[in-house]
This record gives structure tokens, sequence and C-alpha cells, in this order.
């Protein structure tokens, strides 16, 4: 069963500004991005065992930022970022899941930042969220 999380970094290919998202880290190139798991989830049990699931996730992004041009293309480029992800809740686009889960939305809970700077470069943090259905799982006993 493919992650959430992998899900997500697919989804997010699609964006045309993304052409690599790693899982759980940030590498260490100027247009590096990652994709890693918030602490925390929320859940609403149901009573016939399946689950509303709303699960953080941070996307960080490396970019240059050497000159102030650089800093607001950069600028530019987090808000377009942060107005596609809205635009697809709006569309009812979503990663898909495996394992009978069914995504509802996928939308921007905390709005970009810059978490980490040098000379060289910023890494900037959005908080996504996303809320996905999830059945009842059956589980076989052991013998």
């Amino acid at each position: 069963m493919t992650s959430v999380a992998e899900s997500l970094v697919t989804w997010l290919l699609t964006y045309s500004g993304i052409s690599t998202v790693e899982t759980d880290q940030v590498g260490e190139e100027a247009t590096s991005m990652g994709v890693i798991k918030a602490p925390g989830r929320d859940v609403q049990n149901y009573v016939d065992g399946s689950k509303d699931v709303t699960a953080y996730f941070l996307f960080r992004a490396r970019r240059s930022a050497q000159m102030d041009d650089m800093r607001v293309n950069n600028q530019e480029w987090l808000e377009a970022f942060e107005t596609w992800v809205r635009e697809q809740s709006f569309a009812r686009s979503a990663p898909t899941l495996t394992g009978g889960r069914v995504c509802q939305s996928v939308s921007v809970s905390e709005s970009a930042y810059l978490l980490e700077s040098t000379e060289a470069d910023i890494i900037y943090q959005i908080g996504l969220e996303i809320v996905y259905y999830e059945p009842k799982t059956l589980t076989q006993p052991i013998d």
C-alpha cells in the first residue's frame, strides 16, 4: 500500500513549478524540495470502524537567495504554489490514495514562511493539510 506522503508527493509533482520532491528531507541544491510528515493528526472514528483522518505535512523548498530579486521571485513562486493548491481543492483534484482510502481535500494550513537562511539560500516551509476517508481495516487472525 502506498503511503499518504508518497501519494501527496506524486500529486505535488503535477504542479508545473516542481520537478522533484523528496520524502522526509530537503536536498542541498537550491531547487530541492521535500515533504515531511508533521506530528499529530486528527481522527474522526465512526461506528462502522471507518474514519476521517486529517494528516499534516510540511512542504519545504530550498531556494537561491543571494540577491534581492531572487528573494522577490521566491515570494512570487511561493504565492503561486499556494494558489495552485487552493485551486486544486476547488477543482476537486486530490491525491490518489490506495487501500480504499479516498482523499477529500488538500489545503494550505500554514502559509509560506522562512524556516532557515544562509548566505546562499533559504528554506521556506508551507503547512499542508490532507483530509481523507479510511474504510474499516479487516485483519486476519494469525494462526
